[in-house]
């Protein structure tokens, strides 16, 4: 799969389809791609609707504040709050992925743990992560979903 900006990845295989993007798995990890990045053909196949997506990006926006935002002008989803109360409880490999991405960084974790057993994601972190509920810091708010990489 190639975007429109010419980054390709390799034996991806669609994971799911929301309104305003693909979300991908392939060789380098999880990736979420905007349909505005996708060539008009994978737009058709997964009938990417503008409209619809500008909707659930503005749903998205209410749900979950800009760092900017204060959490009483904004309606919150139990899912946004358990994702925000759950950061006190994430595993050493979880603080270290939140870490590496709040710097930019690959969070290569065969590296950082090389046992096996030590780097274990949950699979409601890394949709929190990659759905930008999980903001446990300021300069993560920043950090958009779609560009966390993980090794």
């Amino acid at each position: 799969m190639r975007t429109t900006k010419g980054k390709e990845y390799k034996d991806a295989t669609v994971s799911r389809v929301e309104p305003d993007g693909i979300v991908i798995k392939f060789h380098g990890g999880i990736v979420k791609l905007p349909f505005t990045e996708l060539p008009s053909d994978v737009q058709k196949k997964y009938e990417y609707d503008p409209v619809a997506a500008r909707e659930y990006a503005a749903q998205r926006d209410r749900v979950i504040p800009g760092p900017t935002a204060t959490p009483d002008a904004n309606l919150r989803t139990s899912e946004a709050d358990d994702a925000q109360s759950s950061v006190k409880a994430l595993n050493a490999a979880e603080q270290w992925v939140i870490a590496q991405a709040t710097a930019g960084e690959i969070a290569d974790l065969s590296k950082q743990f090389p046992d096996e057993g030590d780097r274990q994601l949950s699979a409601d972190f890394l949709e929190a992560l990659l759905m930008g509920i999980l903001r446990p810091s300021e300069s993560m708010a920043e950090t958009k979903p779609h560009s966390i990489r993980l090794c």
